[in-house]
């Protein structure tokens, strides 16, 4: 998991400027979330970030995520408000909890 992606210097694809609040990857899989806390969408970034991963030979999957859940330019992006999302990891948890050994987990250095 990956926020504010440069996406030609990560990806080597271009030269636009545009990145994505947050990017979650790894093997076959790609997952694009744009956050907006006190401000709208511009210049279709969602549409942007779809044309880029739409591409892609992967499972693939984007998000707009802002308090209220309003919707994004891009259809293919899932609009989700703050409280869905905390919903949505309390019943995941409720259904898998996390074990021990996974929440003492610390990323590399």
């Amino acid at each position: 998991m990956r926020r504010e992606v440069d996406r030609p210097r990560e990806f080597g694809d271009g030269d636009d400027l545009a990145r994505g609040d947050i990017t979650v990857s790894g093997p076959g899989f790609i997952l694009a979330i744009e956050n907006k806390v006190w401000s709208r969408e511009h210049s279709d970034q969602t549409q942007t970030y779809w044309d880029w991963m739409e591409p892609m030979n992967c499972l693939r999957g984007g998000l707009f995520l802002s308090p209220s859940g309003m919707a994004a330019t891009c259809s293919e992006f899932k609009a989700i408000s703050y409280l869905e999302l905390v919903s949505c990891l309390i019943e995941g948890y409720s259904i898998a909890p996390i074990s021990t050994a996974r929440r003492s987990y610390s990323p590399p250095t």
